[in-house]
């Protein structure tokens, strides 16, 4: 995905996966993060069907409705897929500081 990222804006080398809760995506937004959402439902069969590719459509959309690489890009899953948030960053350190805010705002 960092790859897929990286097409987009050289910048970016670091994404950490947490675990989907709605209550974060709308503390993401409650942030101002630039936040996508990808509906894996409307993902072609032919991507589907090809180990890898998932992740490079998803990207792709994002950038599509946001015009930009996201800070977050989460879905709520389908068969055979678990429901995910992806933070990204162009270091590690800036996930991480995401990821603060993200747990600061939620212990208020």
């Amino acid at each position: 995905l960092v790859l897929a990222a990286m097409e987009h804006d050289e910048r970016i080398h670091s994404v950490m996966n947490i675990r989907y809760a709605k209550e974060t995506v709308e503390a993401c937004e409650r942030l101002n993060y630039r936040v996508a959402f990808i509906d894996r439902v409307g993902e072609p069969e032919e991507i589907k069907k090809k180990e890898g590719s998932s992740l490079g459509w998803e990207m792709s959309q994002a950038v599509k409705d946001l015009g930009s690489v996201p800070d977050v890009l989460y879905d709520i899953g389908e068969i055979g897929k678990e429901p995910m948030i992806r933070v990204f960053g162009k270091e590690p350190y800036e996930i991480i500081k995401k990821i603060i805010q993200l747990k600061n705002l939620s212990c208020d």
